[in-house]
């Protein structure tokens, strides 16, 4: 690893290094109203192994990861999205129930 203010540091689907960070992640699990925390091995395989991968529609230089929940496919969030800058860092990851209008 390469920062100890990094969670991680994974290849994506392409082998395009991606990282969350210490501070994205608090980031990420002040903002749920749910203990995300146990989602975190998700994050890492919608980033290597996404259902779609495309750019966010209001945000082009935003790559947007998506798979279905696997889960619980039944559930009202039936996505998780990871939402990558053009620093390959990750910005946030929430789940969705439509996906309409994240990705061009």
């Amino acid at each position: 690893m390469g920062n100890s203010a990094d969670i991680f540091e994974i290849p994506d689907n392409e082998n395009t290094i991606v990282v969350l960070t210490k501070y994205q992640w608090q980031h990420i699990l002040e903002r749920r109203e749910y203990d995300f925390s146990k989602y975190l091995p998700n994050i890492k395989d919608v980033i290597q192994n996404p259902d779609i991968k495309g750019r966010k529609e209001s945000h082009p230089d935003i790559k947007v990861y998506v798979q279905k929940n696997k889960k619980n496919r039944n559930s009202l969030s039936s996505y998780l999205v990871v939402y990558v800058d053009s620093n390959n860092m990750i910005r946030t990851a929430l789940f969705k129930r439509k996906l309409e209008r994240i990705i061009q």
